[in-house]
């Protein structure tokens, strides 16, 4: 029973961590709209596979202070490109350096880290719902 509730605390504090960290940023950035104008492709070089590549973004957004920025997204995909050209998105931009930026992501700062706090409580309820069933 003290596996279940420890099990429980770790995967409740690493998601109530996650969302705050998120939250924090999300209020400190800014949201500016942004286009993707292309997409780079890294090659990486795997001696085992062969090549391997990695597709990012390249986003063009218009700062807070009016200036437009072509800048190449940090998030990467090794399979395919996340992002086709034309489509738009919106970024997170740092106050203080509008070349420091993220994709919104509202889906993975919220709604994920809200799923598994559900799921950090279900461990704990449910087998207190059902005793019978989880006798170790």
């Amino acid at each position: 029973m003290i596996g279940i509730w420890f099990l429980s605390l770790v995967i409740l504090s690493l998601a109530i961590y996650r969302l705050v960290v998120y939250h924090k940023k999300v209020k400190k950035y800014y949201k500016v709209p942004a286009v993707v104008v292309g997409t780079d492709i890294k090659t990486v070089e795997d001696a085992m596979m062969g090549d391997k590549y990695f597709y990012a973004a390249i986003v063009e957004y218009t700062d807070k202070n009016g200036q437009q920025h072509q800048m190449i997204s940090g998030e990467d995909n090794p399979s395919r490109p996340l992002y086709k050209k034309g489509d738009k998105l919106s970024l997170l931009v740092h106050p203080n350096d509008p070349t420091k930026f993220l994709v919104n992501d509202y889906v993975g700062g919220y709604i994920i880290p809200i799923i598994w706090v559900l799921i950090g409580l279900a461990i704990v309820i449910i087998p207190a719902m059902y005793p019978d069933t989880f006798k170790e």
